[in-house]
């Protein structure tokens, strides 16, 4: 009789640890929360100063699109103008698509990379065209 209820103890003993286990992990979990919880295009958006290949220097802003993957670029090409682009977490790509800008119309479209360095976000604009203008730009988060 007395080995059953050594072996009964056991087992409520071993059903303790388990629960008490369970909830210790249970505890060591925290809760997701906005803060954790960033998109791609956050590291885009702000206000940029742009260098282009050209000798031009301006700023441009970086806002939120219709989607969680889409930005909107303002003064694009230092044209008083805005384009839309889609964003990954290291490229940036303006479709082909019509601008209205300081003196007209604007044929654009752009590719670029974003890096980091010593903690500042920078976009390597390799394809920057503007109608007939096809040139480079650096833009470095401010």
């Amino acid at each position: 009789m007395r080995f059953l209820d050594m072996r009964h103890e056991t087992a409520r003993t071993a059903k303790f640890l388990l629960v008490a286990l369970f909830f210790a992990a249970l505890a060591g979990c925290t809760p997701e929360t906005d803060d954790d919880f960033s998109l791609a295009r956050d590291k885009y958006l702000g206000s940029w100063q742009c260098q282009d290949s050209d000798g031009a220097g301006y700023h441009a802003t970086i806002s939120t699109g219709s989607s969680d993957i889409e930005v909107v670029v303002n003064n694009f090409f230092d044209l008083r103008g805005r384009v839309t682009a889609v964003v990954t977490e290291g490229t940036i790509t303006v479709n082909k698509q019509i601008m209205q800008g300081i003196q007209g119309t604007y044929h654009c479209e752009g590719f670029g990379r974003l890096t980091q360095k010593s903690g500042t976000h920078i976009i390597y604009w390799e394809k920057y065209i503007a109608n007939d203008d096809d040139i480079t730009s650096t833009f470095t988060k401010q």
